[in-house]
């Protein structure tokens, strides 16, 4: 038999894996520091082991208890449930370069001793996938309420008979994956934890063992979730789905109805009881003729008591018909939002019927972080010379992608539909599934209707970068205020907070920052100010799909986020753009003055629900997104971190195989804080490299590479000077503006395309010298 500490030994044998291990923490101060120390005495033999705690809206001590102990803890702002935990850890080893990632929880529910059982087949090359079992062997069945094991064994068998091999238990916290089976997981939405993992890995292929181990008896089910009695185990579970529920509107629906149908079953079941007890408090000689003890002829004696439910007794099926009724609506409204939140893994299992019945065999959609998704032209000729040209941003289309838009083209529904709902329910869940998504027809689009939502009047300011596209000032334009353009930091070139206040006059209404190249601007010291101003906040995320600053994610921090799907953009739909909004009244009345102002959207109004009539309530705009623009997009969203990978891959060889010219690279991102990696802007100063911006871009195109300026800053341009505005205001933006210039950096480019722009840089470098 094979004991831990063989497991131990066994797991010595790869001492240059780089593993991650993962917790999940909700105010667990009592345990997660014996956690956390226990960790790395149980696998002696890996040199390389990061504990990461993803501290989910503590309110204790937790965070600052794991960092004494060595812990990276990324911290979000409010709770989001354990999923999203698990997607924050799973990024973070993604990014990290990770050979593996162990999770288990910090409540102690789990010994961090069997963790070296538990990586072992995955270090050793023998599976994907592992997972802690609680069920494998019948022996170590741990003692749990009976609902919580009927429900884990009934969905072990479900995506056992769906995956076509046999699990026992699919909801345990305690897994190991290697690289490929983080980089094929869907990135989507917040709940991608317990047995969607499975869904995911099973249709793929993956190798999936299953570790049978005891968990701890003495927390057998973690403080911060359940509880060890069915009753408490109840009512913890049900003040769970009430903090989901409160956020989605189908399900609110089906919830208020509910608790309206309940409500006239328990007043009757309380006056029913009380009828039937009464008031005990009463004198028996007050009511002789029904209360007391009497004697029946055949000697029986029979005790009449001090009321009787007798005259009522046609209230009792009324009650219980309520009561039944309002659980089946409650249960309704809990299992369409669980449709509608696993929408990707149902869509999973759809395709996966769908190969098992043309006998083809389902492939990954998570691309190998240098494998773009469709076969590449000839580049080069037989010297190695480079022949094709390399274009500047050029999006990433695979087959998948077509699929969906041929699927549209066939479907009658081109317009806005279904898939664009579908789309931004998916872009909402990448976002964190808190704010509002409405998809439009570009940035520019979402920055208007955004701005238009501030309700500013003329004369009123809005504060901007001035390292920005024209579309950001435009959009404060055509909404009628007054731009007011603020320097740029020289690092980072994000808006300046220093520049913002002194800009600020008692005409300024709102802060648009921008942030430049996928770097997150300073978020704290624009809120601050937004704050002590009383301002409100549109952020510009053309660049930012994947941009966290300090946990928080691009497009959430502000009133709105605004984002582009341009060609050249992480995410495309060739054009179109997102508008996030945290408040549900903004989100509506930019969804209506998307199209014309309208009060029902074209798919609520010609759907198979029926025709409904429309109403015009305000001027509008026609902004909307298509379905064949959502229909691209909805993989190039689902394959978004895989493709941050690729470029990330692309920027670290720039970083390191440009730092010793004298040109000066983009700003890495600090602490915990995530680029967005959509642009490489280098800085050529003439004075130091003999060559100008503009004579450097075309020597780079003479040597068939593309390259970008983003951008010249705002003031410079002569419409923009005919409105008084002078360059010389915002000298950083000015310097910046007349050196940058970006080099390729695509998810799609690989290897020998990254070696072509550094040989053509060094060599235009070494040529002008």
């Amino acid at each position: 038999m094979t004991t831990a500490k063989d497991q131990r030994e066994r797991s010595s044998a790869t001492p240059g894996v780089r593993l991650v291990v993962a917790m999940p923490a909700l105010n667990e101060s009592a345990t997660i520091q014996d956690v956390i120390r226990r960790i790395p005495e149980s696998l002696p033999g890996v040199d390389s082991i990061t504990v990461v705690v993803v501290d989910d809206g503590s309110s204790d001590s937790t965070a600052d208890l794991a960092r004494q102990v060595g812990a990276h803890v990324i911290s979000h702002a409010y709770r989001q449930g354990v999923g999203a935990a698990f997607q924050t850890a799973l990024r973070y080893a993604i990014s990290e370069r990770a050979d593996l990632l162990a999770t288990l929880d910090s409540d102690g529910q789990f010994n961090p001793e069997d963790l070296a059982e538990l990586i072992e087949p995955v270090a050793s090359g023998d599976a994907d996938f592992s997972t802690a079992s609680r069920f494998k062997d019948p022996a170590l069945v741990p003692d749990m309420p009976g609902v919580k094991k009927w429900g884990n064994r009934q969905m072990s068998r479900l995506i056992s008979r769906l995956a076509g091999q046999r699990f026992y238990d699919v909801s345990c916290g305690m897994r190991c994956y290697n690289r490929e089976a983080m980089l094929s997981l869907n990135l989507l939405g917040k709940f991608t934890y317990t047995q969607e993992v499975f869904i995911n890995l099973a249709f793929k292929h993956m190798r999936i063992a299953e570790i049978p181990l005891k968990i701890r008896g003495e927390r057998e089910f973690g403080k911060s979730r359940v509880a060890n009695s069915i009753s408490r185990y109840a009512i913890n579970t049900s003040k769970i789905i009430w903090s989901s529920y409160r956020d989605f509107k189908p399900w609110r629906f089906f919830g208020w109805i509910s608790a309206i149908v309940l409500t006239p079953a328990l007043v009757i079941g309380f006056f029913l009881t009380w009828h039937y007890f009464g008031d005990v408090s009463r004198p028996a000689d007050q009511i002789p003729e029904l209360v007391g003890t009497y004697e029946a002829e055949n000697g029986l004696k029979v005790t009449v008591p001090r009321y009787s439910i007798k005259p009522y007794q046609w209230m009792v099926p009324i009650a219980v018909a309520l009561g039944v009724l309002s659980v089946l609506l409650f249960y309704a409204g809990m299992f369409g939002d669980m449709l509608v939140r696993h929408r990707i893994y149902l869509e999973e299992l759809l395709v996966h019927a769908r190969d098992n019945a043309t006998g083809e065999k389902a492939t990954s959609t998570g691309a190998s972080p240098l494998s773009p998704g469709v076969l590449k032209a000839p580049t080069h000729d037989a010297s190695g010379k480079r022949t094709k040209f390399l274009v500047f941003g050029a999006p990433v289309i695979e087959e998948e992608d077509v699929a969906e838009v041929v699927d549209s083209l066939r479907s009658g529904w081109i317009g806005t539909g279904p898939k664009v709902a579908r789309f931004e329910d998916n872009f909402r869940q990448y976002k964190g599934g808190e704010a509002h998504a409405i998809a439009v027809n570009s940035c520019t689009s979402a920055l208007h209707l955004s701005i238009l939502c501030l309700d500013l009047e003329p004369g009123d300011e809005v504060i901007t970068s001035a390292m920005t596209f024209c579309a950001t000032v435009n959009a404060i334009l055509h909404a009628g205020a007054t731009p007011v353009l603020a320097d740029v930091d020289p690092r980072t070139m994000n808006i300046d907070p220093a520049s913002v206040e002194s800009r600020i006059t008692d005409r300024t209404r709102a802060i648009l920052p921008v942030h430049f190249a996928g770097m997150p601007c300073d978020m704290d010291a624009i809120e601050a100010i937004a704050k002590r101003h009383n301002l409100r906040i549109v952020e510009d995320c053309a660049h930012a799909v994947e941009t966290e600053f300090k946990g928080r994610r691009a497009g959430t921090m502000g009133d709105f986020g605004c984002f582009s799907f341009y060609a050249t953009k992480n995410v495309t739909t060739a054009e179109g753009g997102m508008v996030l909004s945290r408040n549900e009244d903004d989100a509506k009345r930019v969804k209506r003055l998307s199209l014309h102002g309208l009060s029902q959207d074209a798919w609520k109004r010609y759907s198979d629900t029926g025709y409904r009539h429309y109403f015009v309530n305000e001027l509008g705009f026609k902004c909307n997104m298509t379905d064949l623009q959502a229909s691209i997009g909805i993989h190039q969203l689902a394959r978004v971190d895989t493709n941050w990978l690729s470029r990330q891959h692309v920027w670290d060889r720039y970083q390191n195989d440009l730092a010793d010219l004298p040109i000066a690279l983009p700003a890495q991102p600090e602490g915990d804080m995530r680029h967005g990696l959509h642009l490489f802007p280098v800085l050529i100063d003439e004075s130091r490299t003999g060559v100008s911006r503009d004579s450097f871009l075309e020597q780079l195109q003479a040597r068939q590479i593309g390259a970008g300026v983003h951008y010249l800053s705002v003031s410079e341009h002569p419409f923009y000077q005919s409105l008084g505005w002078n360059p010389s205001d915002c000298p950083e933006a000015l310097r910046i503006g007349r050196q940058t210039l970006s080099l390729p950096l695509s998810a799609g480019m690989d290897d020998r395309d990254i070696d072509d722009v550094v040989a053509a840089v060094r060599s235009i470098i070494s040529d002008n010298a």
